[in-house]
């Protein structure tokens, strides 16, 4: 996560959406820097409320717009498990370079060992405790250029975007079957995107 504070704004940093290359791209821009040794560079909206709005709110009179990109929910596990198909077996229980992309889902269903560990909700990531959205700004993975133009209209500065921590490329196929039982049972990440993946963007205004 970054914050903004001149511009008021809170980058969002959902895993598994391009935001590491939105992070390196407004890094020289950014006032505050969450990164992965403090464990709050891939905090949600609800974490956020509650450890660093507060804060902020007394030191800096902040109270800023989260932006944050959402991907197709299937995608994006593909990309979890392409990701740590680079892990070792012996020596990381997160690998996924053994088991099939369909066994991987039916892990993240069943949530089932550390195969699945941390691979998480997008809904719940961007959403409070009575599931409102928490980003003022939401884009599509898919209509990643809506965002970088976002971000370069509010920061007023060029953006140099750059692929950064990319997954391996590989063909993954998973039965229409199985799908369905993941729409079901992450039926409010799917609406979300969805609703999103519309037009590319969701405005939903601050409380």
């Amino acid at each position: 996560m970054q914050i903004f504070l001149a511009e008021k704004l809170v980058l969002f940093a959902v895993p598994k959406t391009g935001s590491t290359a939105l992070e390196v791209a407004t890094r020289s821009r950014a006032s505050i820097i969450l990164r992965d040794n403090n464990g709050d560079r891939h905090i949600g909206v609800r974490g956020y409320a509650r450890r660093w709005a507060p804060f902020l709110k007394r030191s800096y009179d902040f109270q800023g717009e989260g932006v944050a990109v959402i991907r197709d929910p299937v995608e994006r596990l593909g990309s979890w498990y392409r990701y740590r198909t680079r892990l070792d077996p012996s020596r990381n229980q997160r690998s996924t370079r053994e088991i099939s992309f369909e066994d991987f889902i039916e892990a993240v269903l069943e949530g089932n060992g550390k195969v699945a560990e941390s691979t998480g909700s997008q809904h719940s990531f961007l959403t409070d405790t009575a599931g409102k959205i928490g980003a003022t700004h939401l884009f599509s993975y898919d209509a990643f250029e809506q965002a970088i133009a976002f971000l370069k209209d509010r920061l007023d500065t060029p953006l140099m975007i750059e692929r950064k921590n990319v997954s391996p490329e590989m063909q993954l196929d998973a039965s229409l079957e199985l799908i369905g039982r993941l729409r079901d049972a992450r039926a409010d990440e799917f609406a979300l995107y969805d609703r999103v993946a519309e037009s590319g963007y969701l405005h939903t205004p601050p409380a």
